[in-house]
């Protein structure tokens, strides 16, 4: 007889919301990256597309902060939430689709916009993930 059939194992899961997110909180969101790689982001074919995110962050009624809290309080990571902004940026998208990123260049965005993020996530989460700010 197998002793592992009768046991239940708990299966570890990432709080998520299944509540949707305050309009316009990932815009608000997704200027970090601009003003981490304002020197990517502020090209004239660029212009367009931040006009119409900065439209939508307005939506959002409250700080940058706030817009990260809200991911906070859905289980999110920093990490995750960079690597998420990042792949919404056209140009890093673009890079990416075509192999011309190398993975250490893509690690490198990662690691110094998950580390922006990290100062303005709550300081509670601060303290637990200090170590993983640049993993």
């Amino acid at each position: 007889m197998n002793s592992e059939r009768g046991r239940n194992i708990p299966r570890v899961v990432e709080r998520r919301s299944a509540r949707p997110l305050v309009p316009g909180a990932f815009e608000t969101a997704l200027l970090y990256v601009k003003d981490v790689f304002s020197e990517e982001t502020m090209g004239v074919g660029d212009a367009s597309f931040w006009v119409g995110i900065e439209q939508k962050a307005g939506l959002f009624k409250g700080t940058r902060k706030q817009a990260l809290f809200q991911y906070y309080m859905r289980g999110y990571t920093h990490v995750w939430l960079a690597e998420t902004l990042l792949d919404y940026f056209p140009e890093f998208r673009a890079r990416v689709g075509l192999g011309t990123m190398t993975g250490k260049e893509k690690e490198n965005r990662v690691s110094r916009l998950s580390s922006a993020l990290l100062e303005d996530f709550p300081p509670r989460y601060k303290r637990a993930h200090r170590k993983d700010a640049y993993s």
